[in-house]
């Protein structure tokens, strides 16, 4: 919740902490930061099996799913700052993630970056926040979320 606010400076993922999250996962200072903030939070919180990548299908390995095609996996629930996943049709995979906060009936409540907080849900601008962008809270229907993992392995 320490990033909430953070906004890119001319719309270009052009921000000190958005380059701090993307060094520490090896890409390139200016790519998009969704899931290398993702990853960044899960390894301050002390996660340790999360992997060191902004490639976000490779946060919902089969073993920490909750939620896949959006359905709930039997026995499973989701958790706050379990993390999100939406599928876009055009890459054929995950490629958007947030954190779960909780449910409004059928909405979900998340924290995600690289979107905007007036980005209408799938549009361009919500996809690549390419209007500056930042770290928001966000609102969506439950059917936007594809994929939910639970990284709950932290360090003592």
């Amino acid at each position: 919740m320490a990033d909430l606010g953070v906004r890119e400076k001319t719309g270009r993922n052009d921000h000190p902490l958005i380059a701090k999250w993307n060094r520490r996962v090896g890409v390139p200072i200016n790519s998009p930061y969704c899931a290398s903030w993702v990853v960044n939070k899960l390894l301050d919180a002390g996660v340790i099996e999360v992997p060191l990548t902004a490639w976000s299908p490779s946060l919902f390995p089969k073993h920490a799913r909750v939620m896949w095609a959006g359905v709930l996996i039997p026995g499973k629930k989701l958790r706050m700052m379990d993390v999100l996943g939406m599928w876009f049709k055009s890459r054929k995979r995950i490629a958007h993630v947030g954190f779960f906060l909780y449910t409004l009936g059928d909405h979900i409540r998340s924290i995600e970056a690289n979107t905007s907080t007036t980005a209408v849900s799938g549009s361009a601008e919500d996809r690549d926040a390419t209007t500056g962008g930042g770290v928001v809270y966000k609102t969506r229907h439950r059917r936007a979320w594809y994929g939910a993992s639970s990284f709950k392995n932290c360090k003592p």
